[in-house]
């Protein structure tokens, strides 16, 4: 079968060894691999500079789309998949982010947060385990709502559902373009 090979790893029809891979095209320079990769294990990137940051020290992270995850230096466990995921998560543990643009603020030691949706959770800098669901949650919104930056422990769900201060702690907000009052912890 056909095999394609980098300098750390190798694909084949026949099976896969999948250790440290990246498979896409940036510009004229064709296939490349993350660059400054010295510890790091398991990691997959499927797309155009996927990934390809300066990813210094990661295991079993997995990053699908052009642009996805493409700040990543060190964190364990995160997972992009869609155009521009998860762009400026640089320092972060198990983060999620499913549909293009979500996790895309520079997520800087956050853990735990899942985002799925087109620009879902896309302002998140800080904060840990958030969940958000549906377009553009965690976005400003017609009702008053204001971006999430540095929550945690956040629940949106619904087109552009988010909570009325960027710096918030427990909120649940369910529905289109709902806002969540709830600003201080338990």
């Amino acid at each position: 079968g056909k095999l394609i090979q980098n300098s750390t790893s190798t694909l084949s029809d026949a099976g896969i060894a999948l250790f440290q891979s990246y498979v896409g095209l940036e510009g004229a320079s064709g296939i490349r691999l993350w660059s400054g990769n010295t510890t790091n294990t398991t990691n997959i990137a499927l797309g155009g500079t996927a990934s390809h940051g300066s990813l210094t020290s990661a295991t079993q992270c997995t990053s699908v789309g052009f642009l996805a995850g493409v700040a990543l230096t060190t964190g364990d466990r995160c997972a992009f998949f869609g155009y521009a995921a998860g762009t400026a998560a640089a320092n972060s543990d198990d983060n999620t982010g499913l549909g293009a643009g979500s996790l895309q603020g520079a997520l800087t030691g956050s853990a735990g947060n899942t985002a799925a949706g087109s620009a879902s959770l896309q302002g998140l800098t800080t904060g840990d385990f958030n969940v958000g669901a549906g377009m553009q949650c965690g976005s400003a919104n017609a009702s008053g709502g204001a971006s999430l930056t540095t929550g945690t422990d956040c629940t949106l769900l619904g087109y552009r559902a988010t909570v009325d201060t960027n710096n918030t702690i427990g909120a649940i907000a369910i529905g289109s373009n709902s806002v969540a009052t709830k600003s201080t912890g338990a």
